[in-house]
Order: structure tokens, then sequence, then C-alpha cells
């Protein structure tokens, strides 16, 4: 942005004015904006800069001028126009004083770089914030009635009810708006932003709880693999339908996003009058290829979603007429490798994606392992592979009434674990969930011995003499051990399980990321609805 040499009228105060702050001073927050025309600056700013400001009142192209300088005072840029018009009154009246600094996980591009504007209140600025009866034009009326839905807003739970009435508000503004009433709309960011803290807090404490206050159950061994209960402290009916019930009843359907389709995408569409839960892992066949679902999400009802997924049949892309159908769930393996990636997609960009590449590799592996031919590189059709070496499992474990969830343990190694918040889910999705596992122990077992499996990791399994074949279990001291290993892991997983980082456009997405397990799940309606956490493939723990 170009300026121009100052005339002869009176100088007023610049820098010192605008970004110190004074005993008195109010700080009202951060509001996220940019610096914008930074190609025509000799320098930039780096993440985690402190940056300054000062007001060019002299500046042909705009009046309202406001130019940004680094922590050397070079030059780097501007305010945008939009904030510049409504920030520069209220500076050049004394009301407001500003700070700023660009954030430390910026990435500064060509014509503009992300900064955090901190706003200060003057006293004198102070009636800005404080109702008056004296409205004696429309633009007065405007401002108490922004101001009136700022304050009630204090009272509000949820950040999208605070972001959505700024927005709707600044729509009505007109050309006549004051810029105390555009200052006010920036606080309801603020009081979002607080909400946000407030609310990720709160989860953090109430998934620490609901981890810790499970109880592991009775363990039962067959070929090597261990399963554990878990049950909860109190019993919850689940007040949504699963994606098979929702496809069965014909409330729900499943469909490619366009007739060209997208590898990456499937839309859900709810017609019915409760919401539909749809677990990360469980596989979706039909369509123009088989996918595996990238996380768990919930569709409210009468709505249409678009759900990340992956595939997992890499020779196929055509319609073959067949409606989608919920099937198998991918064994915990491929599920880890999906997890790093969607977790790095959803930290760099905020999508749900995951590296389609790692996907199909570990699908090909995964058939290798049972020695599966498949045309189109399906992973369903390692299980029918497998169906009679898979028998032996579903006779040996049977899920215990009242359970929430399981962890899964081969040798004195925790594979993955699961959690619901209903018996009645974990008991609806036990056959296809619980199979997923005893294919990964399969896997495991005939790859053990040439260590070929891509991501088998370092497996132990508990060998002991004279328990030789299918009825192998360990002796009692290893089952102490193993029980011991399960609860310390549970622990673990209370204060690993967070709020993940840039899942904004996911609402409720929960991140584990420990030094050996990776997973994920969703936190919806004040509980942890389900949660899939699986051993880290090698060479991702640090480990030999």
């Amino acid at each position: 942005m170009k300026t121009r040499k100052k005339t002869t009228r009176k100088k007023r105060p610049a820098r010192a004015p605008v970004t110190t702050s004074r005993a008195g001073d109010r700080y009202l927050g951060g509001i996220r904006t940019t610096i914008v025309g930074t190609q025509y600056c000799d320098v930039s700013v780096r993440p985690g800069e402190i940056v300054h400001f000062e007001r060019e009142y002299d500046n042909e192209h705009d009046a309202n001028a406001i130019r940004v300088e680094n922590d050397d005072f070079a030059p780097v840029g501007h305010l945008p126009r939009r904030e510049a018009r409504w920030i520069a009154p209220l500076l050049d009246g004394g009301k407001l004083k500003i700070a700023g600094h660009v954030p430390k996980d910026a990435a500064p591009g060509r014509y503009d770089a992300p900064i955090v504007l901190d706003l200060h209140l003057t006293r004198k600025g102070s009636g800005m914030l404080s109702s008056s009866d004296r409205c004696a034009t429309e633009a007065q009326a405007l401002h108490e009635t922004v101001l009136a839905a700022y304050e009630r807003s204090a009272a509000w739970r949820s950040r999208r009810a605070v972001t959505g009435v700024a927005r709707r508000l600044t729509k009505s503004l007109g050309r006549d708006a004051l810029p105390d009433t555009y200052l006010v709309l920036k606080l309801f960011e603020v009081r979002a932003e607080e909400l946000s803290v407030r609310r990720r807090t709160e989860e953090k404490a109430r998934i620490r709880e609901t981890i810790r206050s499970l109880r592991v159950g009775k363990a039962a061994f067959f070929d090597g693999l261990t399963l554990f209960p878990l049950f909860g402290k109190r019993g919850h009916r689940p007040d949504y339908d699963l994606l098979a019930d929702a496809l069965r009843e014909e409330t729900a359907a499943v469909t490619e996003i366009s007739a060209e389709g997208r590898v990456g995408e499937l839309k859900v569409v709810n017609r019915g009058t409760r919401p539909i839960l749809i677990p990360e892992g469980e596989i979706i066949m039909g369509g123009k290829q088989n996918r595996v679902i990238n996380i768990t999400v919930i569709v409210e009802p009468c709505t249409e979603f678009i759900v990340p997924v992956s595939c997992v049949e890499q020779g196929r892309w055509g319609d073959r007429g067949d409606r989608f159908r919920t099937s198998y769930f991918a064994a915990p393996s491929l599920r880890s490798v999906k997890a790093a990636s969607v977790h790095a997609s959803m930290r760099s960009n905020g999508t749900a994606r995951s590296d389609q590449g790692e996907v199909w590799r570990q699908v090909d592996a995964s058939l290798a392992g049972v020695g599966a031919d498949s045309p189109t590189c399906s992973l369903p059709d390692g299980y029918a592979k497998a169906t009679e070496r898979l028998e032996g499992y579903r006779r040996a474990f049977d899920l215990e009434e009242g359970a929430i969830g399981f962890l899964a343990a081969r040798g004195d190694r925790i594979l993955g674990a699961e959690l619901f918040d209903a018996p009645e889910t974990l008991a609806t999705l036990w056959p296809r969930l619980s199979e997923s596992y005893f294919l990964e122990s399969v896997i495991r077992r005939e790859t053990e011995a040439t260590g070929n499996f891509a991501h088998a990791g370092r497996v132990r399994a508990a060998r002991r003499p004279g328990r030789a074949g299918n009825s192998e279990r360990p002796t009692p001291k290893p089952r102490k051990a193993l029980r011991r290993t399960a609860t310390d892991f549970l622990e673990a997983l209370s204060v690993s399980t967070v709020p993940a980082e840039g899942a904004s456009a996911w609402p409720g997405q929960l991140a584990v990321e420990m030094e050996t397990h990776i997973g994920g799940g969703l936190f919806y309606d004040d509980r942890i609805c389900h949660l899939g956490v699986f051993h880290k493939p090698t060479g991702a723990t640090g480990e030999e």
C-alpha cells in the first residue's frame, strides 16, 4: 500500500497510543485477522513474532490505514480495510489500543500473514460496553441491541450459537453502523474462544473421569489372544441408531457424493427422527468401491452429511448397481495406520483425510497375511478366506452382559481397545467388531515366525511348555501381570485422550496419541460415545 509525504497538518500521536496499555486499561481479548499487502514489503514476519502498529493518517488510498511493523519496526503490511474501518476511529478517539503477535503455528504466505490482534479498552472507551436508554439515532439503537445480545451470550454454552448470532447480526449492519458496534461484534469471537477453552477443559475432566471409572472384568483367552471386558459405573441407553439398523429400516441411505464420486468421501442421508452413529473403522461395501470410515461421526436427523472415508478396494472404481451396506470392521493394524495420517491431516488443514497409499499397503499386508487372493484387492475378501480360522475365536469369546468396551492383547501387548457409551451399542456391534481383532490375531499368528507382516510390530506370544494348540493360556503369574498391564494402560489412556486439534469442522472429535498407541473417537452429548485405540505401527513407537 503506497503512502505519500505528510502535509503540514497538526501531528497526531502515532505508535504509543496504539500499542501501549496503561493502568486502568481493560484487556478485552485477542481476535484473529491478517496482515495484507506483505508482497509490497522488503521484510516479513516470523511465527511467534511481536508486531507493532502505526496509524497512517495521510495514506492516499485509505484514510483509516493502519500500518503493521515487525519487532524491528520495519513495515510488513497493513491491517485489512474491513478491520481498519472500525479500529481506526476508535484509536483516533482514544477509546481503544491494540497490540499483536504472529501465532507460533502460523504459515505466512506471499500476500498475507495471520496475526492475533489484542484489544485494550481505555477508560475513555469504557462507555462503549455500557448500556444506555438514550438512543437518538437508529445506529445507536442497533448498537444497544447488539450489546444486549452480547451480554446475554455470557450465559450461553454453545460456541456455534455465539458465532452464529454474531454472523447474523453482522449481516444486518448498514453503512451507518458505529465503530463501537463492530467492536462488540468482535467480542463475540472472543467469547466463543473462551467457551471453546472452557468446554475443552470440562471435556478433558469428563473423559478422564469416565475412563478411570472403568472396571476391568475377567479375561478370556484363546490362541494367544486375550480379551478383557470393560464395565462402566452407570448404564446409558443409546439415543441414536446405528447405521446398519437405519439402512435396514430405510431411514438412512449411503451414496456417492456425485455421479463421478470421490474416493475419500461418501454422503449419508438421515431421513429419520434420531441421530445415527457411524463408528470409525466400519467398512461400507458397495458403490464404486468398498470404503472404511475415517472418524466416528453422528449424523443428526433430517440432514445430509459428508463422511470422510478411505478406500479398502484398490482394484475397482465402478458402480455394480448394489446399494451401500455396512460390513466388517477394519483390523486394528489398519485403523492404527489410518489414525496417524488422519490426526496429521486435522492438525495441518482441518480435514480428516488418510494417507491412502499407506491404507492400501496395509490392505495388501492383511490379505497376504491370510493368503487371500482378491481380484480387486478388497479387504473383506480377507475375512472370507479366514472364515474357518476365525470360528475358534468366535466360540471362545462371548461378550459379557453389561460390558461397554473391551481390551484386546496378544502375548503381553495391548493390541487395541474399544469403548462405547452403552452396552446395547457394543452388543450390536460385537459380532463384526470382535471379528476384526480375531482376524488381527490370525494374521499375527501366521506371520510371527517370518516377521513379514508390514505393521505387526514385535509380538511376544505367551507360549508355555505343555500348553500347545488352540487351548494355549498364560500361567497364573503372567495372567496377573497382564491384568496389571491392562489397568496401567487405562490409566495412561485417561490422560492421553483429549479433544482433537484442528477438528473444528468435526465437533466432538477425540484424539489419542500415546507413546505406543494411537486412536480417536467422539465426545457427544457430554459423554464418550466411542473410542478406539490401537498399537502403533513398527517404527512409530521408538521400539526396535
